[in-house]
Parts: structure tokens; sequence; C-alpha cells
């Protein structure tokens, strides 16, 4: 169908390639991404990093992040997001607190990945202290249940960061 095509090759238009990249693997909605429009290219980023760190993809979580979005980074007439029965001070309380929300995510999310990094180099290094036949004749010989604990931690799923 010709009609659907021209609908595909217009989906993308007005969103920046790097939401896209970052949303490009990810079930989303045409509807979902239409919202996306209505702000500038660095929210839009934003927008997809929340979505993804969430894995919420829905229509309703997008026109709340926009919703939420500062009347600076709307583009052009879009004007400030309106959801049905909010007041005025309502919607910026919300953007408030979704604001905050964003930062303590992304603080939260880097947290995690120096985390995930660091119990990855040390389980590397217990790995290696335990292919040494004296250290584990040592642990075992005075510290039983410390070598037991190390060798959960080699043995366990490796993280990814």
């Amino acid at each position: 169908d010709v009609g659907r095509i021209k609908e595909k090759q217009k989906m993308l238009k007005g969103i920046c390639p790097e939401a896209v990249d970052i949303l490009k693997d990810k079930t989303i909605t045409a509807r979902a991404l239409a919202v996306f429009r209505r702000v500038k290219p660095m929210r839009q980023i934003e927008i997809a990093e929340l979505m993804v760190g969430l894995n919420n993809f829905s229509i309703t979580y997008a026109q709340a992040l926009v919703t939420a979005t500062k009347a600076e980074d709307l583009v052009g007439s879009a004007g400030p997001g309106n959801m049905n029965g909010l007041k005025a001070h309502d919607l910026d309380r919300m953007r408030k607190e979704m604001e905050s929300f964003e930062e303590d995510f992304k603080e939260v999310e880097t947290s995690y990945e120096d985390n995930v990094m660091n119990l990855t180099l040390a389980r590397g290094y217990l790995k290696r202290l335990l292919a040494s036949g004296n250290v584990v004749r040592f642990l075992s010989s005075r510290y039983k249940e410390i070598l037991d604990e190390f060798t959960k931690i080699v043995d366990s799923t490796p993280l990814d960061g």
C-alpha cells in the first residue's frame, strides 16, 4: 500500500537522529513518536533516554514527559502541555517533580554503571586470586566461609553495564 509507505516515511520527520538512534530497537508507536515533535531536539533525546531507562514506551508516558517540559524546550507554538483536569499550578508542580525525578534517575543510572564496573573488576580480581592454589589452600584452612563467598562471586553470572 503506497499510503502506508508514505506514512512510515513521515513517521520520523521532525525527530532528531540521536533520539531515533536511542529508540531504534525499541517497540514504540507512531503516536508516541509524534509527541516528540512538540519538543526541541535536546529534550527529545532526554525523553528517549527516560523511556528506555524505564522501559516504558507508551503514548501516555510520552505525553506526560512532554507536559512536564519547560516552555523554552517546546517547539514554536506547541505551547505547554495540558493534561485533562489539571490547573496551571498543578502542572507547574508536576514539571518541577518531573525535573527532580529526571535528575535523580540520571544520578542513579550513573552510580549503577559505576557499581557494575567496580563489581566486574572485583569479580575478575577474585577469579585471578582463586586461580592460585596457595591462596585457595590458605583460605580453605583458615577462612573457609570467605573462600565459599569468593567462589560464589566468581561463579556468578557477569553483570552487563
